[in-house]
C-alpha cells in the first residue's frame, strides 16, 4: 500500500513536470516564431529560450521513463516531440498568414497530444474520467 502511494507521488510530479515543460515548448514557439536569420539561425537569446524549452521536455521525459507505466511515456514522448516541431517550424515561418495552414496542423497534432498525455496521466494516477 505505501510503494503504490510511493509510486503515485513519483508519477504526479513527473507528469507536472511533463506539463510544465509543454507549457514552456508552447511558450518558446510563440517568441521564436519567424525570428531565424539568413542564416537559419536563431538571435542567441531566443536560442537560448528554445533550448530550456527543450531540456526541461527531456528531463521530464526522464521523470516519467523511470516511474511509468509504458502508456504514459509513449503519451509523452509523442507530447515532447509535438511541442518540438512546433518551437522548430514555427521559428523557420515568414508569415503567418502564408504559413496558416502549417500551423493549424502543427497546432492540431499538439493538441491531440497533450489530450493523450492528459488521458494516460489521469488513468495512470486513479483518477476517474467525468
Amino acid at each position: 500500500m505505501e510503494d503504490q502511494r510511493w509510486l503515485r507521488e513519483q508519477r504526479q510530479v513527473a507528469y507536472q513536470a511533463m506539463f510544465r515543460a509543454d507549457m514552456m515548448q508552447v511558450h518558446a514557439s510563440a517568441a521564436v516564431m519567424g525570428k531565424r536569420d539568413g542564416n537559419h539561425a536563431l538571435p542567441p537569446e531566443l536560442w537560448a529560450v528554445f533550448q530550456a524549452a527543450e531540456r526541461e521536455a527531456l528531463s521530464a521525459m526522464s521523470l516519467i521513463e523511470l516511474c511509468g507505466p509504458s502508456s504514459a511515456r509513449l503519451a509523452a514522448g509523442r507530447l515532447q516531440s509535438a511541442g518540438y516541431f512546433l518551437m522548430a517550424e514555427k521559428s523557420s515561418m515568414r508569415g503567418v498568414f502564408s504559413d496558416a495552414p502549417r500551423l493549424g496542423e502543427l497546432g492540431h497534432k499538439h493538441k491531440e497530444a497533450l489530450e493523450a498525455f492528459r488521458k494516460e496521466a489521469r488513468s495512470a494516477l486513479g483518477f476517474e474520467d467525468d
